[in-house]
């Protein structure tokens, strides 16, 4: 046997070494990471026109016109990496979809409206619970600026969601939900699992796939 033969066959375990462990360690890194935008692409279809929202509870119905405007004005529907608010309907989240945010009125500032429509069918989604924030459209906040209490058109606002056109996925910087607590003489609600919450979207509305307590939204 050559020597050049030889040390290939004893190099060839060390090599079979080497991948194995490459390979484990991109696995673990792979798996300790939170999920990332490019983990969940969406296929982007544009529709100038847009299906009116269908608002099939009283719930969406309370909120009816800030809703209408955003599916077809792009009022409150802003841009997930630029935060732009669109000048004209269009979609902003996983493909077909539009994100519209708003305000839930003065008895809930720390919390934010998100409707999140169908540009196919104008179906309206529901937001996750906990609903700590009066109904089936809104979400505690972890860290809110100062917002308008009802249409966000025209306003400069920081959304507490990271999201884009061409991903399904969606992180909220939100509570789990909130407790009350006695500090001397003064009972204050104290908030509960707050983090970022990683969401898929799908035909049937968003799904929590990890959480990350302490930890805030992505880069935009």
């Amino acid at each position: 046997m050559s020597c050049r033969a030889l040390v290939a066959l004893r190099c060839a375990p060390c090599v079979g070494v080497l991948l194995a462990g490459v390979s484990l360690a991109r696995s673990q890194s792979a798996a300790s990471r939170p999920p990332q935008f490019q983990d969940y692409p969406a296929v982007v279809k544009f529709h100038r026109h847009p299906k009116p929202p269908v608002l099939d509870s009283p719930e969406k119905q309370k909120y009816e016109q800030l809703i209408e405007d955003g599916v077809l004005k792009g009022w409150g529907v802003f841009d997930g990496v630029t935060e732009e608010e669109f000048q004209r309907a269009g979609q902003n989240f996983a493909g077909h979809y539009i994100l519209v945010n708003f305000g839930l009125g003065d008895s809930y500032s720390d919390c934010v409206g998100a409707a999140i429509v169908d540009a196919n069918s104008g179906k309206v989604f529901n937001f996750p619970p906990p609903h700590e924030c009066g109904g089936d459209l809104g979400f505690l906040a972890r860290f809110l600026p100062p917002h308008p209490t009802a249409s966000f058109h025209g306003y400069a606002f920081r959304s507490p969601i990271a999201y884009r056109l061409t991903s399904r996925l969606l992180v909220v910087d939100t509570c789990d939900g909130s407790h009350m607590e006695e500090f001397g003489s003064v009972t204050t609600a104290v908030a509960d699992g707050c983090g970022a919450h990683y969401y898929v979207m799908d035909e049937n509305g968003l799904r929590l796939i990890a959480q990350a307590r302490s930890q805030g939204l992505p880069e935009r």
